[in-house]
């Protein structure tokens, strides 16, 4: 483990920074931000203030009713119909995509080029039966933690109607531990997925086939993978705080140059925001929706050396683990022939 954590340093010290190339890390900066994951984001709530205020009561009232007579409108309504297919509709292209990404990615910090184009149009079939694959998987788990929740669940309602305390504390912690044992079930299917990806690519094999070889690998040698895993968390967790690290800094740089910028347009379009309509509501809208994509694009950079040390991680682990399978590592035949030299 500690020579998987070695090698993917020295791999990602020499893909990025020997020698440093800009626009390869705004190309994998694009991959992380089409396909490895959401970039950092935080959810926050405030106070904005006591609800119990009647005016205040009386305002949000009024702006709900507003809202609804708008939504409701038969002006409006058909159109929202329709934004609401369309988002549907990117978002299922962004999961495509999303799904092609991953395999750029991996063959990007193999081949240690990143062939954006080339490499994209390579994968658009192992792509689509992925993200049919992992669909499916989905639905799975679903249903399984609907089975392994729903009758918690509802003992967890009749124990509170009874009022057994006692009962209802047992049932709380049957609820907790099945959703746990969901989670880590989920957790553990996604990341047979992943080991499967590069068995696909280099093992000439279906998505489905490769994860039938990676549960088949793991059912003879699962003490090297539980390894795996634990050395995995902890590594996540202390990438994950240095990038959470520094994507908070970013983050706040960013929201306060934007909050100028969009302070400035507003005072420069004042005069037509008096009379709003929906064509300006609309064009905010689409400003604010460019500034947010800027935003976790640019957070993305920060992210991907995070991103990068992790895949070439999990593809050490592969080369060590996966035996049956031959990763055409970029320094793979340098090497070999450092060790051919050391023997002479």
């Amino acid at each position: 483990m500690v020579d998987a954590v070695d090698s993917a340093f020295k791999r990602t010290k020499k893909s990025l920074l020997e020698p440093f190339d800009f626009w390869k890390w705004m190309k994998l900066a694009l991959i992380v931000f089409l396909g490895a994951g959401s970039p950092f984001l935080s959810n926050s709530t405030g106070s904005g203030g006591s609800f119990d205020d009647p005016e205040m009561n009386a305002e949000l009232s009024s702006a709900f009713d507003s809202f609804v007579n708008f939504v409701t409108s038969d002006q409006y309504f058909s159109l929202i119909v329709t934004a609401i297919i369309l988002l549907l509709v990117v978002l299922v292209l962004f999961a495509y995509i999303r799904n092609v990404m991953e395999y750029v990615f991996v063959d990007s910090l193999v081949s240690n080029e990143v062939k954006l184009r080339e490499y994209f149009r390579n994968y658009l079939g192992k792509g689509f039966w992925l993200f049919i694959f992992r669909l499916l998987v989905a639905v799975a788990v679903i249903v399984l933690a609907i089975i392994m929740v729903l009758p918690v669940f509802l003992l967890m309602i009749g124990t509170a109607e009874s009022e057994s305390w006692i009962g209802f504390l047992f049932s709380l912690l049957l609820l907790i531990v099945a959703i746990v044992m969901a989670a880590v079930i989920s957790g553990a299917l996604n990341s047979f997925i992943n080991l499967s990806i590069p068995v696909s690519m280099y093992g000439s094999k279906s998505i489905s086939a490769a994860f039938s070889r990676v549960l088949r690998t793991f059912r003879n040698d699962w003490k090297q993978i539980v390894l795996y895993w634990i050395g995995r968390a902890v590594l996540r967790i202390a990438v994950g705080i240095a990038v959470g690290i520094v994507a908070i800094i970013v983050a706040v740089i960013l929201l306060v140059v934007l909050g100028i910028v969009d302070l400035a347009l507003y005072y420069i379009f004042e005069p037509v925001l008096s009379d709003p309509s929906i064509i300006i509501w609309s064009m905010a809208g689409i400003i604010v929706f460019l500034e947010l994509l800027f935003l976790i694009f640019i957070i993305s950079i920060v992210e991907m050396p995070g991103k990068v040390f992790l895949k070439y991680h999990m593809l050490t682990f592969m080369q060590h683990w996966y035996l049956e399978m031959e990763i055409p590592m970029f320094d793979t035949e340098q090497k070999k022939l450092e060790n051919t030299n050391e023997a002479y």
